[in-house]
């Protein structure tokens, strides 16, 4: 379901992304940081024609590195949100 339609039906989102180059970059940078931590950083995207917020997860397991992202347009905190959708 396009982000967009959603909006203009008033249905609230958090969903989430599909990796890229950019995601990708990011992730990484944040697993070279974490030192074997979990870590996330939040950010305003800037692509789309109105604001969204990318919440994006470094984690490094005993598997490997395990990046995840979400967006959301929805107000309040951002680590909430995606504690909220991706704890079910």
């Amino acid at each position: 379901m396009p982000l967009a339609w959603c909006e203009r039906q008033g249905v609230g989102y958090t969903v989430g992304m599909a990796k890229h180059k950019r995601l990708n970059r990011l992730a990484a940078q944040m697993d070279d940081d974490a030192n074997g931590h979990k870590q996330r950083q939040f950010h305003a995207a800037r692509t789309w024609d109105r604001p969204r917020r990318v919440v994006v997860k470094a984690e490094h397991t005993g598997l490997g590195s395990n990046p995840r992202s979400v967006v959301t347009h929805l107000p309040g905190d951002p680590k909430r949100r995606y504690d909220k959708v991706c704890s079910r």
